[in-house]
C-alpha cells in the first residue's frame, strides 16, 4: 500500500521531470540541484538524450536503481553512433545489462577501470560526474566512500549549457582517460543500491 509520502515524493519527481527536460530542451543554463538517486537519474537520462557526440561518465559503480532508469536512452544514444565512455572507480565489473551494451557497440562504448595505485587519490579528489558534448554536466560533490544512494547529504547540480565547466570536466575525464585500463570484456553484476 502506498503511503502518503511516497504519492507525495512521485509527484514531485514527476514535477523534477517536467523541470529538468524543460530546461535539456530549452539548452538552458539554469543549474539544477539533486540529492537523491532518482532525481540523478532523471538529470543523467536527460543528458544523456540531448548528446550528439561525446558522453563520458565517471562513477564509482552505478547501481542497478540508476542504470536501470536511463538504459534505454543509452541505447538510444548508442544508436545515433554517440562515441561513450565510462569510468569506474570502484573496483567493480560493470552490471551485466552495462556489458552486453558494450559489447553490442563495441565501437562506440568503452568501459574504463580506475587502477588500484591511483583510486584511493581519485576517490578523496575527484568528484564523480557526466559530461555530455563540452556543454552538459551533472556533477556530484566529492565523496569518497560515501554511497549515494544511502546518504542524502551528498549534494550534486547538473547544467545544459555551461561549456565552461563542461570543458573543465571534459579535461578532468581525459586525463583519468589516459591513466585507465580499458575493461570492457568484463563483466559481472550491477553494484547493490
Amino acid at each position: 500500500m502506498e503511503t502518503a509520502d511516497q504519492k507525495n515524493f512521485e509527484l514531485a519527481t514527476e514535477e523534477y521531470e517536467s523541470i529538468v527536460a524543460h530546461c535539456a530542451d530549452a539548452d538552458s543554463s539554469l543549474e539544477l540541484s539533486n540529492r537523491h538517486i532518482a532525481h540523478a537519474a532523471i538529470l543523467t537520462k536527460h543528458i544523456v538524450r540531448r548528446t550528439e557526440n561525446t558522453l563520458d561518465i565517471i562513477t564509482g559503480s552505478m547501481p542497478e536503481l540508476f542504470f536501470s532508469k536511463i538504459k534505454k536512452q543509452l541505447e538510444t544514444t548508442l544508436q545515433k553512433g554517440v562515441q561513450v565512455k565510462i569510468i569506474f572507480v570502484n573496483k567493480i565489473a560493470p552490471c551485466e545489462d552495462l556489458s552486453l551494451l558494450a559489447k553490442h557497440y563495441p565501437n562506440q562504448l568503452k568501459l574504463f577501470q580506475i587502477p588500484d595505485a591511483i583510486r584511493p587519490t581519485v576517490k578523496e579528489h575527484i568528484a564523480h560526474f557526466c559530461v555530455s558534448d563540452k556543454k552538459r554536466f551533472r556533477i556530484e560533490e566529492i565523496h569518497g566512500d560515501k554511497d549515494f544512494v544511502k546518504d542524502p547529504s551528498i549534494k550534486a547540480i547538473a547544467n545544459f549549457n555551461n561549456p565552461e565547466i563542461a570543458k573543465q570536466l571534459q579535461h578532468t575525464f581525459e586525463e583519468l582517460v589516459a591513466m585507465s585500463t580499458v575493461s570492457n570484456a568484463s563483466s559481472g553484476q550491477c553494484a547493490a543500491a
